[in-house]
């Protein structure tokens, strides 16, 4: 892949580490935070759009890692969040349990066809034990971000 092509990436991906969440409720409001600072509506719009995402279907790929997406048309940019929490979260969900690492995939819906082939890659990228190791023991938010991209 090009250099344009992954320093591109980089600016897509947000890196959050020792953050104080203890519920998904509070994840899903830090998140919406981020990307609406003051558009209350449309805050409420995209938390509405990470829960009702994923009661369709499992959001776990590993052992102590999320990943919730949204895909919507009044995002400004698709982005990766990855935030990293200070303790576990005991229950995000009636069968999730014990979450360190929550990765929020929040994509444009009529985004370009290699920013969505980029984020396939990360994806596909998350089906490796090494990278999910590295992710659940890494603490550097630029470790971090460079594992991502």
């Amino acid at each position: 892949s090009s250099d344009v092509c992954s320093s591109d990436l980089i600016d897509r991906i947000l890196v959050f580490t020792n953050v104080n969440l203890k519920t998904r409720e509070e994840v899903y409001q830090f998140v919406v935070k981020q990307e609406f600072p003051s558009d209350i509506e449309n805050a409420k719009k995209l938390s509405r759009e990470l829960v009702d995402r994923e009661a369709q279907g499992n959001i776990q790929i590993a052992e102590s890692i999320v990943l919730p997406h949204a895909e919507c048309n009044y995002i400004q940019r698709s982005k990766l969040l990855l935030i990293k929490t200070q303790r576990s979260i005991d229950t995000w969900s009636s069968d999730i349990h014990d979450i360190k690492v929550v990765i929020v995939m929040l994509l444009k819906s009529d985004e370009s066809r290699n920013v969505k082939m980029q984020f396939v890659d990360i994806m596909r990228q998350l089906g490796k034990d090494e990278l999910i190791e590295q992710l659940l023991s890494e603490d550097d938010p630029e470790l971090l971000l460079k594992l991502l991209s």
